[in-house]
């Protein structure tokens, strides 16, 4: 008997973790108020196909991790940091729409 695989959700949940153990935090996330996080993800995501993402933000190689992770044996894991960076990206929006819904009650 093999070991199970892992789902998606525990993959990118894995990563997440390993972003923050690297230093990228939620304080660290909340200084791309441009987007970048939810950029790079995309960049990411499509990678591997014959789309391109267009982007204002001078990130032409998604952090420099397109170049650390070729697509080619790596897809699984471009796809684990995507998700992760969606995921640190729709944190960052909760926070900052948390710090207004606390703004407006005030």
């Amino acid at each position: 008997m093999g070991r199970k695989r892992k789902t998606g959700i525990q993959l990118i949940r894995k990563e997440r973790r390993r972003q923050k153990r690297k230093g990228w935090s939620a304080d660290h996330d909340d200084q791309h108020t441009d987007g970048a996080l939810a950029v790079v993800a995309a960049q990411l995501l499509v990678h591997a196909t014959d789309e391109r993402v267009s982007t204002v933000h001078h990130l032409p190689d998604g952090f420099g991790l397109i170049a650390k992770y070729p697509y080619h044996g790596k897809h699984l894991r471009q796809l684990a940091i995507a998700g992760a960076l969606v995921a640190a990206e729709i944190d960052r929006v909760l926070r900052v729409k948390k710090g207004n819904d606390d703004d407006e009650s005030k």
